[in-house]
């Protein structure tokens, strides 16, 4: 069944004559070792991927798969779970190997969290074909709420980082997400909030100016976190209204 969902996506997405993502595993995964006893969660999950790229190898509407994203946001939990570099590696090259039986076609990526991802594993020996940077505007704990100029300088910090990772990235690489909180139902102006944020028309400048700056960087693709206005998380304003209208 689960199978046969994918299949109906890649069918819309072909019918449309748009490119799919698969987002596959996400930040709340333990994997700890690289297989074997004990670690059943690895075995199965790469099991899983198997049975996928074949079922996508076979399908009239394969074309429709750009990539697999294999390992979203990894970089959440490696400090607590101890992750070397070497095994996080390893277990995406478990991953990319599983994808890759099936075919050179589709491409493999990662979801990192910004340039900042290479303290934790090297990009330069991924078994990636290129990766999914997710970068956003955030404020540093040191600033200013109150900065009239805050934004701007969250923004430039990330001309930055595109400008540096496409300096030092051995692979093609995508803005795989980014985001400015805007909405048309409230005022946003959350005291406390940790990132940019504003109206519509400050949402639409923020999109116009980072497809720009990713072009300018040497990136090969702009992809945005959400696709409309929703509430996530009751608790926590500023989690959502993240959609582009």
């Amino acid at each position: 069944l689960l199978l046969d969902q994918y299949e109906k996506l890649m069918e819309i997405a072909n019918n449309a004559d748009v490119k799919l993502i698969f987002n596959m595993i996400g930040k709340s995964s333990q994997f700890t070792v690289i297989s074997g006893p004990g670690n059943d969660e690895l075995d199965y999950y790469t099991a899983f991927m198997e049975k996928l790229a074949i079922r996508v190898s076979s399908s009239p509407f394969k074309s429709a798969v750009l990539a697999y994203d294999l390992w979203n946001e990894p970089c959440y939990f490696d400090l607590s779970n101890n992750k070397t570099k070497q095994t996080t590696c390893e277990i995406i090259s478990t991953f990319a190997g599983a994808i890759k039986a099936q075919g050179s076609t589709p491409l493999v990526t990662i979801g990192t969290c910004g340039s900042g991802d290479v303290w934790f594993y090297d990009p330069g020996i991924l078994k990636v074909d290129f990766h999914s940077l997710h970068v956003y505007p955030d404020f540093k704990d040191f600033e200013d709420r109150t900065d009239p100029i805050i934004q701007q300088r969250a923004i430039s910090r990330m001309f930055d980082e595109l400008y540096w990772f496409n300096k030092n990235s051995p692979v093609p690489w995508i803005i795989g997400e980014t985001g400015f909180a805007a909405s048309m139902v409230l005022p946003l102006t959350f005291p406390g909030t940790n990132g940019a944020h504003g109206t519509l028309t400050d949402q639409a400048d923020f999109v116009q100016q980072m497809l720009d700056a990713t072009c300018n960087s040497g990136g090969s693709g702009f992809s945005w976190w959400s696709f409309q206005d929703g509430w996530y998380f009751e608790n926590s304003p500023f989690e959502a209204h993240w959609g582009m209208l």
